[in-house]
């Protein structure tokens, strides 16, 4: 079977669409991978300050602190 030019042009038309639909499915795929990534690691950082106690460290001096250790 042989496609006119038009034919063509539309095929290759509903391929690129179905090429960035794809791409878009991926694209955002990943970015809810990265928000669930990012929300357990800061969910990870708040455990570490809480078991450290560095809540309680600030409290105690009654605002921000400065680390002297190098």
């Amino acid at each position: 079977m042989v496609l006119s030019k038009e034919q063509q042009h539309t095929i290759a038309e509903q391929q690129h669409t179905t090429s960035s639909t794809e791409q878009q499915v991926v694209l955002d795929a990943e970015l809810q991978l990265w928000n669930h990534t990012f929300g357990y690691v800061k969910s990870m950082a708040l455990k570490a300050t809480l078991d450290l106690g560095i809540l309680d460290a600030i409290h105690q001096h009654g605002s921000s602190a400065i680390c002297s250790h190098r």
